[in-house]
């Protein structure tokens, strides 16, 4: 008799693990920022399958297989983004995203065998944005004379850092175009810049009739799609002679004094109220309900503190742009300062 070898000599059973379909167990996601940024390069915690990576920045995956694999590709959807060489169970690709995307891989082992329920990892493209500039000019009025000094305040930001930062200005008047005053201490790469300046009309060369219109303006170190550039609001005024001008400021300290009665008559009124309240406090009626009857006082003497305020600083503001503007004489500090 003839025996037949055992069923498991003539059908060798597979492994079950080499009947599992292939798969990612872990993965590391690597940031080469572009060199503008001079960022270094950040490998994410592991198990972060997003990053957030700035336009022509480098993300690398490195990924761990459940077991040898013989393709394997990554895709966005259904475009294969790149083709790889596999080592083994190790998988190592490298991608510039150019957009936000979703990638995963696509995988085989030697028996055909593909991943159906891949892992993805995703790529959010982060904007650089353009420089953030303020600039103030502190009590600057619309208009001003040839021998002012403007206070400038002007203060500049960047996430990366600053390439430039510049005060620019235009006298309209033809054939003078956009001026650069360069800032001292500027240092490029500096996120963040600060600068209290007094510009001098004077050397503007603007005349009296002219218009000066002034903005602040920085640039960054964008190669990749920049440079971006961010400018503050345009102020503008006008160059008129001080005798223009000290017309403007009495023109506006009449109508401040008037104002000023007006609430003055007012706090009188409100004043006559109060007296005549207070006089009938023996009346029963009136201490049930005064607090009732004080509260509409109360309101109206909160209003004239606010108006008298507004007041004070409308005065102190044409005393600020009196010295601007080189005319604060001792005589019109000593009326206005005094509220003589």
């Amino acid at each position: 008799m003839i025996r037949r070898p055992p069923r498991s000599t003539l059908f060798p059973s597979r492994r079950s693990s080499d009947l599992q379909r292939p798969r990612i167990e872990n993965a590391t996601l690597t940031i080469a920022a572009p060199a503008y940024t001079r960022i270094e390069p950040i490998t994410l915690a592991a198990g972060q399958r997003t990053a957030e990576v700035y336009l022509g920045s480098t993300l690398t995956i490195h990924a761990s297989c459940s077991k040898p694999v013989v393709r394997a590709a990554l895709l966005a959807d259904a475009e294969v983004i790149a083709k790889i060489e596999p080592h083994e169970n190790e998988l190592t690709v490298s991608v510039s995203p150019t957009r936000s995307q979703t990638y995963h891989f696509d995988l085989a082992d030697a028996d055909g065998l593909q991943n159906t329920r891949p892992v993805r990892f995703s790529a959010r493209i982060v904007e650089d944005q353009a420089p953030k500039v303020r600039l103030q000019l502190p009590n600057v009025g619309n208009m001003v004379t040839p021998k002012a000094v403007l206070p400038v305040h002007i203060e500049f930001t960047d996430d990366i850092g600053l390439a430039s930062a510049a005060l620019m200005y235009q006298v309209t008047r033809e054939g003078f175009g956009v001026r650069t005053i360069p800032l001292e201490g500027f240092k490029p790469y500096d996120t963040s810049f600060d600068l209290q300046y007094e510009w001098v009309i004077a050397s503007t060369e603007a005349a009296v009739g002219d218009q000066v219109s002034v903005f602040a303006q920085a640039g960054d170190f964008d190669t990749v799609s920049g440079p971006n550039v961010g400018e503050s609001t345009a102020m503008t005024f006008r160059i008129v002679t001080s005798e223009e001008l000290l017309a403007e400021f009495n023109r506006r300290e009449q109508e401040y004094r008037r104002q000023f009665e007006r609430v003055v008559q007012s706090q009188e009124r409100l004043r006559g109220k109060l007296l005549t309240l207070l006089g009938r406090m023996d009346e029963p009626a009136i201490r049930d309900d005064l607090e009732l009857r004080l509260a509409p006082l109360e309101r109206r003497q909160r209003q004239i503190v606010s108006q008298v305020n507004v007041i004070r600083q409308q005065f102190e503001q044409v005393l600020a742009e009196l010295a601007i503007n080189r005319l604060d004489t001792s005589r019109v500090k000593e009326r206005l300062g005094d509220g003589s």
